[in-house]
């Protein structure tokens, strides 16, 4: 292909409390760039900001008559309208009879009532969130503080949790980050471990969780016009 291309596409997507606004396509001979923003709810892009490791995922597939352009790498920036994205793709093939932009998967957030009880015995006890798995890996307490490390998947965020100590319900009072893990041997991706510190300790302890993000499955095609200026 020995021209460029800019296409507007101006394609909304909905999904629950999540919006996906694909901009533009600009094709070139070496690339072929898709731009966009994400808007996610305030309080989950509040909750993101005192989460380091935490990864959103926005996954698409870049169609060209029918067949997936290879992927180059792509970004996420904070923007004032929300959150800007790219995805960097191979250059389109000559011949372009279509188009079309294939959404796998969405972040999505839920709000949700999971109690949990859990004891300073406890060790990597497995529980599940809307369908996600998350490890209560052991349950400390120091001073007048109790800290409970959990380990899941590098796109789950707990946007709200609390500990029950002695029926008390005491809010989150920062978290401890680690380093993501990668495990891709076992067949499970990518992990996540954090410490949960609470400025509490007692006698019985429950975990309680009340909102989770996470990726979703979402799979919808939104086609692109073949209109745009050549250069």
């Amino acid at each position: 292909m020995g021209y460029t291309i800019k296409q507007a596409i101006n394609k909304t997507v909905n999904f629950d409390e999540t919006k996906v606004i694909f901009n533009s396509l600009t094709a070139s001979p070496t690339m072929t760039l898709v731009e966009g923003i994400l808007k996610l709810p305030e309080e989950t892009r509040e909750n993101m900001k005192t989460s380091r490791n935490h990864r959103l995922n926005l996954d698409y597939d870049l169609l060209a008559n029918g067949t997936e352009v290879p992927k180059m790498g792509g970004g996420l920036s904070s923007s004032t309208l929300g959150l800007s994205f790219e995805g960097r793709f191979e250059p389109l093939p000559e011949d372009i009879k279509d188009i079309k932009i294939r959404i796998n998967k969405l972040p999505f957030a839920k709000n949700t009532e999971k109690l949990v009880n859990i004891d300073l015995a406890v060790e990597n006890l497995k529980i599940n969130v809307e369908g996600n798995d998350i490890i209560l890996k052991k349950l400390d307490t120091k001073n007048d503080a109790t800290y409970l490390t959990i380990v899941t998947g590098e796109d789950i965020l707990l946007e709200k949790v609390y500990l029950l100590v002695d029926g008390k319900k005491i809010s989150l009072e920062k978290t401890i980050p680690s380093e993501l893990e990668k495990h891709t041997d076992k067949g499970i991706g990518i992990t996540y471990e954090r410490t949960l510190e609470f400025l509490a300790k007692g006698e019985q302890y429950q975990v309680l969780i009340e909102r989770i993000s996470y990726t979703k499955e979402y799979n919808e095609v939104i086609d692109i016009p073949i209109n745009g200026n050549k250069q």
